[in-house]
C-alpha cells in the first residue's frame, strides 16, 4: 500500500508486484556434430518474462530421442554411440517447456588406406581386401573427409 498526504489530502493505493514467471526454455548448442565416442556437453536455459535467464540444464530431465545414436546423461553430456543423427531434448517443470537441440554422429576418417598395384580406384581403400590402386586416390579420399 502506498499512501500520501498534502495538506488536508490524502491519498493511498495498493502496488502489486508480479514475479517474473518463465517464457521460454532453449538447448545449446542449436546443433552439434562429434565423432563415435565423443562427447557433446548441452545447456538448458530457461528466459523470464523480466528478461532475465537462468542456467536450468541441472533441474531438467534430458533425453535422446534415439539413444542407439547418442546418450544423454542427467547433466546433458550427450555421447556419439553410432553414425545418425537425433535430437537432445530437455523438459522442464514436468512437461511446462520443452527444446531441443540436435547431434550428428560420424565415424571416424580411418588413418589408414590400403593400396596395392592389383586394387581399384573404385574402392573405398579401407581394407586389404579393398584397396586402391593408387596413392592419388588414396589421398584423394583422405582430403575429401
Amino acid at each position: 500500500m502506498i499512501s500520501a498526504a498534502s495538506g488536508s489530502v490524502t491519498g493511498s493505493t495498493a502496488v502489486v508486484v508480479n514475479s517474473p514467471v518463465p517464457v521460454s526454455l532453449v538447448v545449446t548448442p542449436a546443433t552439434a556434430s562429434i565423432l563415435i565416442g565423443a562427447q557433446q556437453q548441452f545447456t538448458a536455459t530457461l528466459s523470464y518474462s523480466d528478461g532475465s535467464s537462468v542456467n536450468v540444464s541441472a533441474t531438467v530431465a534430458w533425453s535422446s530421442l534415439n539413444y542407439s545414436i547418442a546418450s544423454v546423461t542427467t547433466s546433458g553430456l550427450a555421447g556419439g554411440t553410432t553414425s545418425g543423427s537425433t535430437a537432445i531434448q530437455a523438459t522442464w517443470g514436468g512437461n511446462v517447456f520443452t527444446a531441443q537441440g540436435s547431434i550428428t554422429v560420424s565415424a571416424p576418417l580411418p588413418n589408414t588406406w590400403y593400396v596395392s598395384p592389383a586394387g581399384n580406384d573404385a574402392n573405398n581403400c579401407l581394407s586389404s581386401s579393398a584397396p586402391c590402386q593408387t596413392i592419388a586416390q588414396a589421398e584423394s579420399l583422405s582430403a575429401a573427409g
